[in-house]
């Protein structure tokens, strides 16, 4: 799973990444919200950073009980 900084990257190069999966189909990222690996900064215990693809896209605390989507990836390049 992605950290809250490679989530930030991944946002920002969407639509070069969404260009190349094309290639193997539909596959957006769409106005989902994604966990991250990254922990929150201590105040809440059970709460980790969550991104949000919507809009200029923004980061939350997300309760660890919460349903959000994963994005799981293995690496990714953009030139």
């Amino acid at each position: 799973m992605p950290s809250y900084m490679e989530l930030i990257n991944i946002y920002e190069n969407k639509a070069v990444i969404e260009d190349s999966l094309s290639v193997v189909g539909d596959l957006i990222f769409g106005s989902n919200d994604y966990w991250s690996s990254s922990q929150s900064d201590g105040y809440y215990e059970n709460y980790a950073l969550v991104f949000c693809f919507y809009g200029e896209g923004y980061g939350y605390d997300g309760e660890k009980s919460n349903i959000n989507d994963v994005l799981v990836v293995r690496a990714f390049n953009v030139q």
